[in-house]
């Protein structure tokens, strides 16, 4: 295959993933719709560009050294189905989690998001929460 041979939704994704390495929010959102749709299924949706980057913010002071592994991926219409590994570490802890996303591309953005994944491997639960539920 040759970068040629890769869809626009494909491209998007791939370099969506390779964005989460530096987990600076601004470069990440740029590639969410502002009503994005994210799922760690089975926890709470996050919805909105803004609920999000509350996200990125939290998993961005719990974890470091994160990236993507994708093992196998495919585009169906407007969505790209993307298996992958993701890597990260919490304190001296690293993690790699076998994970199945669904993304929606919309207009040159990701406008959903659905991951699949067995929160028992993951070893810790970032996520549990909706960015709401915080203490105040």
């Amino acid at each position: 295959m040759t970068i040629s041979d890769i869809s626009p939704a494909e491209a998007l994704v791939r370099a969506m993933f390779r964005s989460w390495e530096t987990l600076d929010p601004d470069p990440i959102l740029a590639f969410f719709t502002d009503d994005i749709l994210f799922e760690n299924i089975p926890m709470s949706p996050i919805r909105g560009v803004t609920e999000f980057r509350t996200l990125l913010t939290r998993v961005g002071k719990d974890t470091s050294n994160h990236a993507y592994e994708v093992r196998n991926i495919g585009v169906v219409g407007d969505l790209v189905f993307a298996e992958r590994i993701d890597r990260y570490q919490i304190g001296a802890h690293p993690i790699a989690l076998p994970v199945l996303g669904v993304l929606k591309v919309e207009g040159g953005k990701i406008s959903q998001w659905r991951d699949y994944f067995d929160r028992q491997m993951a070893g810790v639960h970032l996520h549990d929460k909706h960015p709401d539920d915080a203490p105040a």
